[in-house]
Parts: C-alpha cells; sequence; structure tokens
C-alpha cells in the first residue's frame, strides 16, 4: 500500500549470494553481489638499500580494476524495481568499475634474487543514485570494500639497465571484505491546506566476510637516488567472495528492494 505505514523495526540476520546471476537476495535490500576480482596497479617510493639482508619498506597508492558483473546486475535490478514497481524514475546507477587503493609493503631481500613480503592493502568504492520531486524523495547508497593482508615470495631478475630492477611475486593471505546499503525514501502528501512527508522506506543492510586469497604480478624498481628508489607494481588479485552473510535492518516500509 502507498498509504502511511506504520513504525516497523526489524533486524534480520540475511546472506548475500556474490555468483550465479540466477540467484537473488531476499530480501532485496541486501547489498550487491559479485566475484572481486581485482588488478591492481600502484606507484610508491621506498626507503631502502638493495643490498641482500635488508628489509624494504614502501609505501603505495594506485587504481584498483573491479570486475563485478553480478553486482552491478544486481544496481540495474533495483532500479528497474523502484521504476516499476513504485513508479520512481530514478536513473540509472553508475556501475563499480574501478576505486584508489593503498598499501604498505615491508620486504627483506635474504638472498640476492629471492625476496620474502609482508603486505597489507585496502580499497573501497560507493555508488550513490538519488531523486527527488515535489511528492518523492529516494537516495540509494551502495559501497562495498576490502582489506588484505598477505606474505609473499619473490624472484628478482639480473638487472635490465642500469638501477632498473624487475621482480616477479607471488602473494596468499587474507580478505576481508565487507558490502554495504542504504536505502531511504520520503513520501509527501496533502493533508488538507497543508503537506504532510513521512518516511516510506527506511533500511540498512551490512556484510562482512573473510576469504583466504591469492595474487601474483611483477615489480620494477628504479633506484632514483640511495636510499630512495621508484617503484611500480602491477598485481592481479582472484578474491571470489562468495556468500557474505550479514544484518538487514528495516525500520519503515514494505517494499521489498533489492
Amino acid at each position: 500500500s502507498n498509504s502511511m505505514p506504520g513504525l516497523r523495526i526489524s533486524c534480520v540476520t540475511a546472506k548475500m549470494l556474490s555468483f550465479h546471476t540466477a540467484n537473488r537476495m531476499k530480501p532485496r535490500s541486501n547489498p550487491p553481489r559479485g566475484p572481486l576480482v581485482a588488478a591492481m596497479v600502484a606507484l610508491c617510493f621506498s626507503l631502502a638499500g638493495a643490498q641482500e639482508g635488508t628489509w624494504l619498506f614502501s609505501a603505495s597508492g594506485g587504481l584498483q580494476f573491479l570486475r563485478m558483473a553480478n553486482v552491478n546486475e544486481t544496481l540495474d535490478k533495483t532500479v528497474r524495481d523502484w521504476n516499476q514497481l513504485e513508479l520512481v524514475p530514478i536513473s540509472p546507477y553508475e556501475h563499480f568499475s574501478s576505486a584508489p587503493c593503498f598499501g604498505f609493503r615491508a620486504s627483506y631481500r635474504f638472498e640476492r634474487d629471492m625476496v620474502f613480503s609482508l603486505s597489507a592493502s585496502f580499497f573501497s568504492a560507493s555508488v550513490k543514485n538519488a531523486y527527488n520531486d515535489a511528492s518523492v524523495s529516494l537516495s540509494l547508497d551502495r559501497s562495498v570494500g576490502s582489506t588484505q593482508v598477505l606474505i609473499g615470495l619473490g624472484y628478482v631478475f639480473p638487472p635490465l639497465l642500469h638501477d632498473v630492477e624487475a621482480s616477479v611475486e607471488i602473494d596468499v593471505g587474507l580478505l576481508f571484505a565487507r558490502a554495504e546499503a542504504r536505502t531511504f525514501s520520503t513520501r509527501t502528501e496533502k493533508q488538507g491546506a497543508s503537506d504532510s512527508t513521512y518516511v516510506y522506506y527506511d533500511s540498512e543492510a551490512d556484510y562482512k566476510k573473510s576469504k583466504l586469497i591469492a595474487s601474483g604480478g611483477t615489480v620494477l624498481r628504479w633506484n632514483v637516488f640511495p636510499p630512495v628508489f621508484l617503484k611500480a607494481e602491477a598485481f592481479y588479485r582472484v578474491a571470489k567472495v562468495g556468500i557474505m552473510e550479514g544484518t538487514v535492518k528495516r525500520i519503515r516500509g514494505t517494499f521489498d528492494e533489492e
């Protein structure tokens, strides 16, 4: 019913299906689904020498590319549901495609051509959608993100050019993923000579999960001047999150929104 709903507070445990487009999430206030598959490109500065038996410390920032077909499909379905079921002409979402990422790496070069490393990285991405007119206000906020902690082993090739080295690295570790969805809608109706605005729909969903992951990539290092060097990294990280469990809290509303 589109009449003013009564106060309704509910809190349930739910699961987010991250695979198979045929699997629909219920209730539909769940956040997006999809495998998190990322390729990361980062530039960083490091302070250390290049000799064996030394630690190298670096901080990095870059761009993480996200392949989230199922997540983006869910965003599209959310818009269609509001368009068709609630007759709210909200525009399509921008899809998740990339996000800034930041990281830290500590490497120990125990041989000239072998490196052990400990690294951590973080990314967060969000998309927002909204519609407003004289009678309806709607905001749809969705976000995803993760923190990764990994250990790795790398092989350093003989120097390519003067002061330039290349290496390949394989990392394994844990990914701590999260997904959030916020939906808020109000309606304004005529009450005699004045307008009355009330909350039509209000829900929050939070999901978290940890997962074993692996990544591999290449590193180019250019010694600018000792002990400072510039490093470029390109990594491909596979992190299929799977089913995420979480909590959906619906304060008002009866419309099942995905």
